[in-house]
C-alpha cells in the first residue's frame, strides 16, 4: 500500500468500529489489527487545498465518486436543500445518497483548517 492509500484507509478505519474489520491476504505487516493501527500511526497529515476535491458524476444517480487529497483528515456531512442532515454511505471514495429522492443536496467537507461545501444534484 502506498502512503496515500494507507492515509485514505486510516481515515475510514478510525471513523467506524475497527473491531468489525478483518484483515487477511494483505501485504507484509498489514495482516492484523495491530499492524494496521501501527501503520496508520506512521502516516502524517498535511494541509490540502480545497480545489483538489472533486466529485463526479454530478449531476448523478446518487452515487458519486469523490477524489480527496490522500492526506485528507476530517469529516463529511450531507444535508438536503432545507439543511436537514440525511443518511448517506461513504465507502471506498464513493458517497452514496441513492436512497434519497431526486433533488439538490450539499456535501460539507470539514478539516481542521478548511470547510468546503459541494452541491450534489441527484436526478
Amino acid at each position: 500500500m502506498t502512503d496515500c492509500a494507507i492515509s485514505l484507509f486510516c481515515n475510514y478505519y478510525f471513523k467506524i468500529n475497527p473491531q468489525i474489520i478483518y484483515f487477511s491476504n494483505n501485504e507484509l505487516n498489514c495482516n492484523s489489527r495491530q499492524e494496521v493501527q501501527d501503520k496508520c500511526k506512521s502516516v502524517g497529515t498535511h494541509e490540502y487545498k480545497n480545489d483538489t476535491i472533486n466529485i463526479y458524476p454530478n449531476p448523478g444517480n446518487g452515487r458519486y465518486n469523490m477524489i480527496l487529497p490522500c492526506n485528507f483528515t476530517g469529516t463529511l456531512n450531507v444535508t438536503n436543500n432545507l439543511g436537514a442532515a440525511i443518511n448517506y454511505i461513504y465507502f471506498n471514495n464513493i458517497i452514496d445518497i441513492s436512497n434519497q429522492p431526486p433533488g439538490i443536496y450539499y456535501l460539507k467537507i470539514t478539516s481542521t483548517d478548511n470547510v468546503n461545501l459541494k452541491k450534489l444534484i441527484k436526478n
